[in-house]
């Protein structure tokens, strides 16, 4: 279990490494000192609250069977860039839904600031084959994967849960 002494100041956030085990590997857990949708700057002398910790802690318990959720989100993220540019034509064979775990690597688990404290935000980035430049970024609120965009994107739920797969 994370504690708030487990973090260390990053120029812009707040960062700890942690096994996770639905992931079955250790990312990066970098909790922000700010909000971005509130437009407060990085702040060192704002540690990593007590709801952040939690939200940290929490991904320790996410079952295994979430990592096909998020290779299905993975998937679509894949399929809408492979529409706009042809995948095919970069020489990354054919990627699809059984083999999309092999192509794109989590780095990093991002809390947000505590702008919306009733709902667990949590954006985990990836480096992906299909989108060198920008990666990938999933967005889970509550434990459930709702949408992604490129790393270099918005990081606000709002502009992501337009992507969210319909169940």
């Amino acid at each position: 279990m994370l504690k708030q002494s487990d973090f260390h100041w990053d120029t812009y956030w707040w960062v700890a490494k942690i096994d996770l085990p639905f992931l079955a590997q250790t990312v990066s857990v970098e909790i922000y000192s700010h909000c971005e949708y509130k437009q407060t700057e990085p702040d060192e002398s704002r540690r990593p609250d007590e709801r952040q910790i939690e939200i940290a802690n929490s991904l320790l318990l996410l079952p295994a069977s979430l990592r096909d959720e998020m290779h299905d989100v993975a998937e679509l993220a894949r399929a809408e860039v492979d529409e706009s540019v042809c995948l095919a034509d970069y020489d990354l064979g054919h990627i699809n839904r059984d083999n999309i775990g092999k192509h794109y690597q989590i780095n990093s688990a991002i809390i947000p600031g505590d702008c919306q404290p009733e709902d667990m935000h949590v954006f985990f980035d990836a480096e992906c084959q299909w989108e060198e430049e920008h990666g990938l970024r999933l967005s889970m609120v509550n434990g459930k994967f709702v949408g992604f965009s490129c790393q270099s994107g918005a990081i606000g739920v709002e502009q992501i849960c337009r992507n969210a797969p319909q169940n």
